[in-house]
């Protein structure tokens, strides 16, 4: 007897040991049913998953694809974050160095992405303030931005590009 079969109702008027296999009968028709629909249900959120990962793995439109981990180009150097993130490396150097160089603008940069981090490999001109002469020199800076509320920005190195 297959599982259709067994499912359907069967009901002898006189005879309780069939009512009994028909009531047994009922509950494997639900489960079964139950199983049915919860296999359908973890297929679809399986699908949705998936086409979610492959949307997310698509940056933008346009963007070049990379690899998690390596490092890429930044493609807008004119991003208000990216610049921050220059504006915010020239101010820990003064600070740590007692130094008076002046942010000026981003020439270059690489980004990595990784969980929990981003670094950045910038490269700016600062205007160096320190003496009579002003000039305007290329520096090499590397900056670590932690994934926590609020973001935590470090300096990790901060060098002019003649070095």
């Amino acid at each position: 007897m297959d599982r259709f079969q067994r499912c359907m109702p069967i009901k002898p008027p006189h005879h309780e040991a069939l009512f009994a296999y028909e009531i047994h009968s009922k509950n494997n028709c639900k489960n079964w049913s139950t199983m049915v629909w919860g296999q359908y249900c973890l297929f679809l959120l399986m699908s949705a998953a998936l086409l979610l990962t492959g949307v997310s793995a698509g940056r933008t439109m346009g963007a070049e694809p990379h690899i998690h981990g390596g490092w890429t180009p930044i493609r807008n150097l004119s991003d208000p974050y990216v610049i921050g993130l220059g504006e915010f490396a020239v101010a820990e150097y003064d600070k740590q160095t007692k130094e008076t160089l002046v942010f000026h603008n981003l020439v270059s940069g690489m980004i990595q992405e990784l969980i929990g981090a981003t670094n950045y490999q910038i490269v700016l001109a600062a205007e160096n303030r320190s003496g009579c002469l002003r000039s305007l020199d290329d520096y090499r800076a590397a900056v670590s931005v932690l994934v926590t509320l609020p973001p935590y920005q470090s300096l990790d190195s901060f060098m002019p590009t003649d070095v």
